[in-house]
């Protein structure tokens, strides 16, 4: 279709229920959520948070959520490969599948959200609730990612272990760069994912 024919409207978050919060306990926390599968990044993820220099890694804790599909807890030659790159690493933690509000409670006491996908997301809806809890986010710089999280985060290559690993590296020896990224997160989403903007442009599309 010609730009002339469509139109975009970004996907929205619950602002109400998903408020900002950040709090710093012993170790910074970083957060994957999502299914663990090879076009997610977890792999590459791990990978990158093994090659942060022990120094600053003991300063921080990497909390792997999901499963392999919505809901299951089904052991895939995937998810032993995750487990076997992260097991002699104390501070990689796996919870498994769980429900939306557990999942929430996570994201709200986390510091940093990785989005490490290595394939085209057409959008990610996990940047936009990233956004909303007010996260520092680091995310891929593939498919739609860049476009919802626009400046207000940092993007890596996540085939790239040595650049993925610095920015890891660098936020964890940097909480007020992640207290700024997770300001400036929060702004986004108020500014261009509530659910008052996306029936606002619906409205005026469908009133063309």
């Amino acid at each position: 279709l010609s730009s002339q024919k469509s139109i975009t409207i970004l996907s929205g978050a619950n602002l109400d229920k998903i408020k900002p919060k950040m709090v710093f306990e012993y170790k910074v926390k970083i957060l994957f959520m999502g299914r663990l599968i090879e076009e997610k990044g977890v792999l590459e993820l791990i990978r990158a948070f093994n090659a942060i220099p022990s120094d600053i890694q003991n300063s921080a804790e990497l909390i792997i959520i999901g499963g392999v599909s919505f809901g299951s807890r089904k052991e895939t030659d995937y998810l032993k490969k995750l487990k076997k790159e992260a097991f002699a690493n104390k501070s990689i933690k796996f919870t498994g599948a769980l429900v939306h509000s557990e999942v929430i409670d996570y994201l709200d006491n986390s510091n940093i959200l990785v989005v490490p996908s290595i394939w085209n997301e057409p959008f990610g809806l996990v940047v936009t609730e990233g956004l909303a809890s007010g996260k520092c986010i680091i995310a891929s710089d593939k498919g739609g990612i860049p476009e919802v999280l626009g400046d207000a985060g940092l993007l890596i290559n996540p085939l790239n272990t040595y650049e993925f690993s610095a920015a890891l590296a660098g936020l964890i020896s940097d909480k007020e760069k992640i207290k700024e990224l997770g300001r400036k997160a929060r702004k986004r989403a108020e500014e261009n994912f509530s659910w008052s903007r996306v029936a606002l442009e619906c409205k005026t599309l469908f009133l063309q």
